[in-house]
């Protein structure tokens, strides 16, 4: 009767141990499958960031590479383009022609020949312009271009009025020196602190 009751303990003892050790194993994978998840999820996130920077990088290099390559503004007025003389003042003025004074022996001085350019003014303020304050001088080489005025041929100095948002056509001569520099200045002379716009070219 005791060598029973002793195998009966025994064997419930050995039941009671094998329940309690079930759980242990059966919660080993689920810790390991965790585990080896957060190195991939870490993994996949460094790619992540490191794709996006790569792009950033590759962007800012293309936009420099874009910008090198546009052709720069070289700043120099020219011939045919419209340009700011003042506050109040636009201009633009045409390629030089050649052409022959109605009265050459009323001229000051001797000179290889003539050229005359159209001129378009246009008041961008907002008062009343006095043409006559926009004033035309140039160089010829080393010396001081002289001004042509020749009714007969189109060139007189201009005493309109010009309104606001309006503009005058007028036309302009010079006597020059042939093969040399001829540098033009347009001024405003109401505008007391520019330096008006000057076009260069060489009179051939």
């Amino acid at each position: 009767m005791r060598f029973s009751l002793l195998a009966t303990s025994l064997a419930s003892l050995l039941v009671v141990s094998g329940c309690g050790t079930d759980p242990e194993t059966s919660t080993e994978p689920t810790t390991s499958a965790a585990a080896a998840e957060e190195p991939a999820a870490e993994t996949s996130a460094a790619e992540t960031t490191t794709s996006a920077e790569e792009a950033t990088e590759t962007a800012e290099e293309t936009t420099e590479e874009t910008e090198s390559t546009e052709p720069e503004d070289s700043g120099e007025a020219a011939f045919g383009e419209r340009l700011e003389v003042s506050d109040n003042l636009a201009i633009t003025i045409s390629e030089p022609e050649e052409f022959t004074p109605s009265y050459p022996e009323m001229l000051m001085e001797e000179w290889d020949k003539f050229i005359k350019m159209d001129v378009v003014a246009e008041n961008t303020g907002d008062e009343p312009l006095e043409a006559f304050s926009i004033n035309a001088r140039a160089t010829s080489g080393s010396r001081e271009a002289e001004a042509i005025f020749d009714t007969e041929s189109g060139i007189d100095m201009p005493t309109a009025i010009i309104q606001p948002g309006r503009e005058l056509e007028f036309t302009i001569g010079f006597g020059v020196v042939n093969g040399e520099p001829f540098d033009l200045t347009i001024e405003d002379m109401m505008d007391f602190t520019g330096q008006g716009v000057t076009i260069s070219t060489t009179i051939e």
